[in-house]
């Protein structure tokens, strides 16, 4: 049984960082697809978090990168500096979850800011 779950908490830390490294190519997506003027397309009224969302979403890249090597060096130091397995495994399950969220948060960002709160805000 622990084998199993050793090989499940790597499982998800690995697609954690695999979902970091693909992320950036998917996020800066709509702004070569539209462009930067599609939020005001929709009418007169930008919401603040739109704008936001805007100018975080050029740099996903340096944000995702930078997520996964503090989150990579984290886990290098987890495996050196901890003694039990157990307490290997929440540490490494506490960073795969942190980098799902960084994922997660981005996306929301795109879809929320990006796509839904132009639309809300106009009356569309």
């Amino acid at each position: 049984m622990p084998k199993i779950k050793v090989a499940i908490g790597l499982l998800l830390y690995v697609t954690s960082c695999m979902g970091l490294l693909i992320a950036p190519a998917y996020i800066s997506l709509p702004l070569t697809a539209y462009s930067a003027d599609f939020i005001a397309s929709h009418g007169p009224r930008i919401p603040a978090f739109s704008r936001a969302a805007l100018s975080v979403m050029p740099h996903a890249t340096a944000i995702c990168f930078s997520v996964l090597g503090s989150s990579l060096l984290l886990a290098f130091l987890a495996f050196r500096r901890v003694e039990e397995r157990d307490t290997r495994l929440y540490w490494i399950g506490v960073l795969a979850n942190i980098n799902f969220y960084a994922v997660l948060f981005l996306f929301g960002m795109v879809l929320i800011g990006f796509f839904l709160l132009p639309k809300l805000a106009n009356g569309i």
